[in-house]
């Protein structure tokens, strides 16, 4: 069978065709435009974009620091810069500490404003988790290894060119401090506010114009968002993640402690284009460490002072030994308070300073750390000052987040008032917090006195026997005589300070003439006793 076609069927089979051709020609043209817009870093010079168009190219990858295992410690450099999450065969970190991140920025433009925001958790289920940002080298620094971790930081390694020098940033710009989510808060464990450890975000080839937060509506993500203006096509920027503490937040409110990857920083927008590109943390790669706190209670002590309240320590690293702040009245009883403390324990060493600690942790504390107040200290010179103090009450307080289980080792604490020996024992559990109370009262110059009785060696009272009480560090002395009953008293000593008590008399001898004391109280009941007679020759 043979099929005739009409001159009218032949041209409309023609046209469409032509048609097709044409629909055809214009999908290819259109994908090949859509092509080098979003094609980062390869936008045609001969293609006519906007300014919005130039800025949409740009593109961000973010990477996480692979510190190495609790076993076995790496730097932030090369392959440890994971593109992806990190569990604890990969990282070790503790709460206190700060996470590090760096985030490659490319295809950007020179000149127009560039705008970027992060997006992190700072809670997973009820339970903190990253409470704030800080700088990328708080705690894996770009100095040289120590027990803790390999350091050696260096957000730049690996980089294409043009490449940076993690050392020589040509940019950084301080984070605010977030007085909605971490400041405004209070420590349940001290009635203080919780603290936020400054920071800087750090940018190499551009430059940080502004940093602020995005406006907090509640949830567990807090983001922030950061201008710059770009220097080359390649951009790169650095921080850090505080991992929150149990101490701060109180326990059994951490991350740490749940099952899961509860420690989340992700990419939220740059320049209008979504990203939410996210990297997480296992909770398992995160210990809990133990803290101190060390605190000088001062009943009755109202206003603004500053004083040099010093504990002598052991095992706890540069602990500061002095309290040069202002004494302010706690939110627990109103007491009015001087505290120190040591951020984290480390019996590897530690740098502190109160309110902002700088932060070194251990992983597996071992050992007995002590912390003792040494009597005599004053508001003035610290040394034995006129107006001093004297301890009254020194105790240890500890919790752990894991209860009895986990919490092996107790602290204890032991004061002798009248001799004034104390001793602070620390025993330091992961994730223990341990606080030691030294309550001290304020004196004035005559606020004791000093009593007793002179004896012969049979017993009997010895009157009209000098007693005299000596300051050795003035080398001033006060003097009494004994009565009839061989009682003396005397008054108008000050307390917290070592003296010497010794008795003379003309009629008498003291092989052990001489008492010497640290002075607290009223101290009574001292008593003297005189050498036997020597034994009378027979008469001839």
């Amino acid at each position: 069978m043979k099929f005739k076609s009409s001159p009218i069927n032949v041209l409309r089979i023609v046209n469409k065709l032509v048609l097709l051709s044409v629909v055809f020609a214009m999908l290819i043209a259109t994908a090949n435009v859509y092509g080098q817009i979003r094609r980062v870093g390869r936008i045609s010079s001969s293609t006519t974009t906007s300014s919005a168009d130039l800025v949409s190219a740009a593109a961000a990858d973010l990477d996480q620091c692979a510190n190495g295992s609790f076993a076995a410690h790496a730097s932030c450099t090369g392959s440890n810069w994971v593109n992806g999450d990190v569990n604890a065969q990969k990282a070790h970190w503790a709460e206190t500490e700060s996470l590090v991140y760096r985030l490659k920025m490319n295809g950007l433009t020179i000149g127009p404003s560039h705008t970027l925001i992060l997006g992190y958790d700072i809670l997973k289920n009820g339970k903190h988790a990253i409470d704030y940002l800080t700088s990328f080298d708080r705690t894996e620094t770009q100095g040289a290894p120590d027990t803790q971790h390999n350091n050696g930081n260096d957000p730049c390694n690996g980089l294409p060119a043009p490449g940076c020098t993690t050392a020589v940033p040509t940019s950084t710009f301080a984070i605010p401090e977030d007085t909605v989510t971490v400041t405004s808060q209070t420590n349940p464990n001290t009635g203080i506010p919780v603290p936020q450890v400054p920071g800087v975000f750090t940018m190499w080839n551009g430059t940080i114009t502004d940093v602020h937060y995005v406006t907090y509506a509640g949830g567990e993500e807090r983001q922030i968002s950061i201008t710059f203006t770009a220097a080359s096509d390649r951009v790169l920027l650095s921080w850090g993640g505080h991992v929150a503490w149990q101490g701060e937040w109180g326990f059994g409110t951490s991350a740490g402690g749940i099952n899961g990857s509860p420690y989340h920083m992700r990419i939220i927008d740059l320049d209008g284009s979504g990203g939410n590109t996210d990297r997480a943390l296992a909770a398992t790669a995160v210990a809990i460490p133990a803290k101190v706190t060390l605190v000088k209670d001062i009943p009755g002590i109202t206003g603004a002072a500053t004083l040099p309240f010093r504990f002598q320590v052991t095992n706890l690293g540069n602990f500061t030994t002095n309290c040069p702040l202002n004494i302010f009245p706690d939110a627990i009883d109103n007491r009015d308070v001087c505290l120190v403390d040591a951020g984290n324990l480390s019996f590897a060493g530690i740098s502190s300073q109160f309110a902002f600690p700088a932060i070194t942790t251990t992983f597996a504390q071992t050992g007995v750390a002590t912390a003792t107040e040494p009597q005599g200290f004053g508001p003035t010179t610290g040394k034995q000052a006129q107006g001093g103090f004297r301890l009254t009450g020194l105790g240890c307080a500890e919790a752990n987040v894991g209860g009895a289980a986990l919490n092996l080792n107790a602290s204890t604490s032991s004061l002798d008032v009248q001799s004034g020996t104390n001793l602070a024992s620390i025993r330091p559990d992961l994730g223990d917090s341990i606080v030691c109370t030294f309550t001290n009262q304020s004196v004035t110059a005559a606020d004791a006195s000093v009593s007793g009785r002179v004896l012969s060696s049979t017993g009997l009272a010895v009157a009209r026997a000098l007693v005299t009480v000596l300051d050795p560090l003035t080398q001033t002395t006060k003097t009494a005589y004994t009565n009839i009953s061989g009682v003396f008293t005397i008054s108008g000593l000050e307390v917290g300070k070592l003296y010497s008590v010794s008795v003379t008399h003309p009629n008498f001898t003291f092989t052990n003439s001489a008492q010497s004391f640290v002075l607290n109280d009223n101290l009574s009941g001292l008593v003297f006793v005189a050498d036997a007679p020597p034994a009378r020759r027979p008469a001839n």
